[in-house]
């Protein structure tokens, strides 16, 4: 059979004696090509993409003899340079064929042709059409990367680094920046926000972004929406041209979206505090929305009997916001109480209008040069948002609440982001409860609150389907953001049926997809090659892998944001945990724990891929990594419950599937499977011994030496559950398995520096609860204070790297009682060194840019430093490490268990020099300067690692008398531990106490005379003032100790 003939278009394009003769067969190409499969596979063999590269990388000739010809190209025609006319051609061809799927896009990867297209970003030397088909053909190429199957070779990545790349950043940040109104630049804009939010998946593009301008660019045009929208502070403007930062910006046009904007800044901010501000304080935002309008406002009642005028500050926008009453104004009439439904508060004449944006109307219902809170008729909370919220809290609000679609989601994605990085007063909760959670749970599966009230849903429609699919993608995932640490909005979400919807959404992703078959047409042409006998054909010659079809990537993301959403609700309420079970979810949850590496064939597809028909699939057969991430989670939480651990997890065998998942290549999967286990291997835990005799412990001491800190914290975790309660061959057996380089790398790290620093960042409450009050005597006489079960409402955090800020926070709850400000040995607790907002800075100008850009730096090093990330990691990780010591001498026999771990440090002098080093103070840090006369305080580390070291004292002390005295000789140690009683934690002083208690005690009568000896180098040592003054602590359980302890020391 002959070889066809070269078609005529391809001879005229390789022949092309002119860039116009060119731009006419790309043409004539374009038309052939678009909407028809396979001619696109033809033409793909007929090795027209390297014709296509060469084309979109030469360079216009106008813009050669004059750079700036350019510039004013914002009308939207076709160019008069012909070779920009073959570029534009060229781009649009690409796109139509990265349209077909990841089996077109292959060939297109295989040569530069991102870095090609690239070129064309520039709005200042392209024409707007150019540059508007260039966005589309990357936005088009994203979406199919996102269909690409393991494996393939292929993923966004390649897109993404080549486009948040130094060369190419800027270019976005110059799209984002255009001033122009006209409707093709807006498409421009929208779409840049659009590839920003598909492809910044990766800490590295995150701080590229946000470094390089584009997350400020993005703040401006939020800035605009606020402008068009009506939202503007009161006396913004004014404050604005006196201040002289600038002016308020113009409205955003009519032709511009919101909600892109929205997705791309809270996919750039992800996880980080840093960022955030950086929004917050970007200089549009900062002009619209200024901290000086917020704390100028004040307070006052409606007359007279109210008495004088009160400071107070006041956000303008709550006023726009629904009164949330508190308990004790349940009695006020219905007006003020009654809660105000959706429909109501969009028409309210307090609300913005949506139906026009002009930047002369304005939501605002009362003078804003004399606003005031009526108090006597809005019985709101007593104490409103915090000093340090920014306004763009309770604009997003608003937003969520007026606003429809697409806009509402993304400004609730925006405001979970918000939450999560403690920049929302924890005073919204109720209104969130109240005002928010309702809204996302009602788009659960649900399209009709996508569209506005006018509108009505059409499946038929495109625009419509595709909206309702991502909607139902991400809006589980977003409400998981926000709920997952609040047990008030997790019973919001819950009363709401939201358990019984993600069920059903849940159920849903694994119900077959219909085959769709397609006729192909003939061709002389084989499968592998471009012609028949080719042996070898170059890769972009060839169809790539066909990837995954379009629904069944939609059920995937699908099930994982419903996975997300179940483990968020169910963290500290068992009675929610019940309710997952009963909506019959726990068979899908083992199938979800099913990977493609269990599948020999990995996902099954038939054909090559093209549109939404991306291969013929039949019936899913496993999971990527991120839903059995996501699977793993909601496991972990199911786990929590005793009940359930008992019945239904056993039933269903859960165990096995985690136990293959620790073994996975990939990372994400283990550190996710780990954490999942620590429940399972509990004392009580009727899968322990099954899990154990699979090799359990083997591996998990094998991933306790993973260069990952993620994933040795977990594995070290769990070894601290596998030792409680075991039997004392389980305990030789771990410190075998770990071995003494093992051991005394999990509590002392790399360096043992690390371990006389502040805290570790990831200061999170002990799962085994073992500081609690705790009464069990040993041998049924000694007062050694036991271990206690652990409780069943805590698991093994997942370490986040970025979440840096968030353990700041944590770190100060610590030793901070919650309902005043005094410690609990009633002395002032200082907080001038944590670190937030401005308005917590003791500075008369906290918005000053110098403080802005000193707050921004410090937390800039704080999230981005590696050495202190580093340092981080390791604490964390050795709290757990002395957990796991602190678990392994408690119980029957731990006399040998504490000689075993004695010969392992090579002698008592370094098992207790070791210990020495983690009760070190730090060394106190620098704070603001103020004209205040300084306060004496101690600077304390961390309180779990206190703990921890503590009761391993504790436990050394109840064992034989021969530990005593050896822990009795350590001189300085014990003067060591002196300063420890003034420590402001009930858990670091009621560990002191039953140390003092366990020395002195008496075994027998053999053990009288050295019990006395002891008890006199304690007294000589100065611990005898230190319990009476104990005497007068403000816990009970302190005090009762403190008596045994003094009666025993006498």
């Amino acid at each position: 059979m002959a070889r066809p003939s070269t078609p005529p278009i391809l001879t005229r394009l390789c022949t092309a004696a002119s860039t116009n003769a060119q731009a006419a067969a790309l043409r004539e190409l374009k038309h052939e090509i678009i909407g028809t499969e396979q001619k696109k596979v033809a033409w793909i063999k007929l090795g027209l993409v390297p014709h296509l590269l060469q084309v979109l990388s030469a360079e216009s000739t106008s813009k050669r003899s004059n750079p700036a010809a350019h510039a004013y190209r914002d009308d939207g025609s076709v160019s008069k340079d012909d070779t920009e006319d073959a570029r534009l051609q060229a781009t649009i061809i690409v796109g139509s064929l990265a349209h077909g799927g990841p089996a077109f896009v292959a060939p297109l990867l295989s040569v530069p042709i991102i870095s090609a297209l690239s070129t064309s970003l520039d709005p200042s030397t392209v024409s707007s059409r150019l540059l508007l088909e260039t966005l589309r053909t990357l936005t088009i190429i994203a979406e199919s990367l996102a269909l690409t199957s393991p494996g393939s070779g292929l993923h966004q990545g390649a897109l993404s680094d080549v486009l948040f790349s130094n060369a190419h950043v800027d270019r976005l940040r110059q799209i984002l920046s255009q001033t122009s109104s006209k409707t093709i630049v807006q498409q421009q804009i929208s779409l840049t926000s659009r590839l920003i939010a598909k492809l910044c998946r990766d800490e590295r593009h995150r701080t590229s972004l946000s470094n390089s301008g584009v997350l400020e660019a993005l703040g401006s045009r939020m800035a605009g929406f606020v402008v068009a929208m009506g939202y503007v502070l009161p006396e913004a403007d004014h404050i604005a041209r006196t201040s002289g930062n600038g002016r308020i910006p113009r409205p955003a046009p009519q032709s511009a979206e919101l909600y892109p904007i929205l997705e791309a800044v809270s996919s750039i901010i992800h996880d980080s505090k840093y960022r955030a501000l950086q929004l917050f304080y970007s200089r549009d935002l900062m002009a619209v929305f200024p901290p000086s309008a917020v704390n100028s406002v004040r307070s006052r009642g409606s007359g007279p009997a109210d008495g004088p005028e009160q400071s107070s500050t006041v956000n303008p926008l709550d006023s726009l916001l629904p009164p949330i009453p508190t308990a004790h104004h349940k009695s006020v009439s219905s007006r003020s109480t009654s809660f105000p439904s959706i429909s109501a508060a969009r028409d309210s004449s307090r609300g913005p209008s949506t139906k026009s944006r002009s930047s002369t109307g304005s939501p605002w219902s009362y003078d804003p040069h004399s606003y005031t809170v009526e108090t006597s008729q809005h019985p709101i909370e007593a104490d409103r948002p915090a000093d340090d919220e920014c306004p763009v809290v309770a604009w997003l609000i608003c937003l969520i609440r007026s606003e429809y679609g697409l806009i509402r989601l993304m400004a609730a994605s925006v405001l979970a982001e918000l939450v999560r990085t403690g920049l929302v007063s924890k005073r919204r909760e109720t209104l969130l409860a109240y005002g928010v959670i309702p809204i996302l749970v009602s788009m659960l599966g649900e399209p009709a609150p996508l569209l506005k009230a006018s509108h009505r849903y059409s499946p038929t429609n495109a625009a419509h389907w595709l909206d309702y699919k991502w909607a139902k993608e991400r809006a589980p995932a977003i409400m998981a953001m926000l709920v997952t640490d609040c047990v008030e909005l997790q019973k919001a979400a819950v009363d709401g049926k939201a358990i019984k919807k993600l069920a059903e959404m849940l159920k849903s992703t694994y119900e077959p997809i219909p085959e769709r078959k397609q006729a192909s047409a003939w061709t002389p042409m084989s499968e592998t090659g471009s012609h028949p006998g080719d042996n070898q054909a170059s890769s972009a010659r060839r169809l790539g892998d066909p990837g995954l079809r379009a629904q069944l990537m939609h059920n995937l993301r699908v099930r994982e944001s419903t996975l997300q959403g179940l483990a968020s609700l169910a963290p500290f309420i068992d009675e929610y945990r019940k309710k997952i079970i009963d909506s019959g979810v726990t068979s899908f949850l083992l199938q979800s724990l099913k990977s493609w590496e269990d599948s020999s064939s990995g996902p099954a597809t038939n054909g090559h891929a093209s549109g939404d028909d991306a291969g013929h699939l039949t019936a899913p057969k496993g999971n990527p990594a991120s839903v059995i991430v996501a699977a793993c989670d909601l496991a972990r939480t199911l786990s929590r419950s005793v009940s359930i651990l008992r019945t239904s997890l056993i039933d269903s065998g859960v165990a096995s599937p985690l136990f293959l998942l620790l073994r996975s290549s990939d990372i994400e999967v283990q550190i996710a499977a780990t954490a999942a286990l620590c429940n399972l291997i509990l004392e009580f835990s009727p899968m322990r011994e099954a899990i154990m005799q699979a090799g359990a412990m083997k591996v998990l001491c094998e991933h306790t030496q993973s260069p990952n800190p993620r994933l040795r914290l977990n594995a070290t975790w769990a070894l601290k559950h596998l030792v409680f309660f075991a039997s004392q061959e389980v305990k030789f057996a771990c410190l075998e398995e770990l071995g003494q380089g093992g051991l005394l790398q999990l509590i002392c790290g790399d360096s043992e520096e690390t371990s006389s620093t502040g805290d570790s960042g990831n200061n999170v409450d002990d799962p085994m609860d073992m500081s609690g009050d705790i009464d069990n005597h040993k041998g049924g006489g000694a007062g050694e204070p036991a271990e206690s079960i652990p409780d069943e409402s805590w698991e093994p955090p997942i370490l986040e790297r970025e979440d840096t800020n968030g353990d700041e926070d944590r770190e100060m709850k610590l030793d901070e009682p919650t309902s005043n400000a005094k410690d609990n040995n009633g002395s002032p607790h200082n907080q001038s060194h944590k670190s937030g907002t401005p308005h917590q800075q003791p500075n008369n100008k906290p918005f000053s840019p110098t403080t802005i850009n000193a707050q921004l730096m410090a937390l800039r090093d704080t999230e981005l430093n590696p050495a202190k990330q580093s340092q981080r990691d390791a604490l964390a990780i050795q709290e757990q490490g002395l957990d796991f010591i602190r678990n392994l001498i408690n119980g029957p026999k731990s006399d040998e268990i504490i000689d075993k771990l004695i010969t392992y440090f090579n002698g008592p002098d370094q098992l207790f020099a070791v210990l020495s080093s983690k009760l070190r103070r730090p060394s106190p840090s620098p704070g603001p300067i103020t004209l205040q006369k300084p306060q004496p305080q101690l600077m304390w580390g961390s309180s779990e690692t206190l703990t921890a070291t503590l009761f391993i004292l504790v436990h050394i002390a109840a064992s034989a008398p021969r530990h005593r005295a050896l822990l009795t000789a350590q001189t300085q140690l014990l003067k060591q531990l002196l300063p420890l009683f003034q420590h402001p934690s009930k858990n670091v002083r009621a560990p002191l106490v039953w140390l003092v208690i366990n020395i002195t005690w008496v075994d027998d009568q053999t053990d009288e005379a050295a019990a006395k000896a002891r008890a006199a180098e304690l007294k000589r040592l100065g611990y005898q003032p230190e319990l009476e003054a104990l005497l007068h602590d403000p816990e009970l359980d302190v005090r009762e100790r403190a008596r045994t302890g003094l009666y025993q020391l006498r």
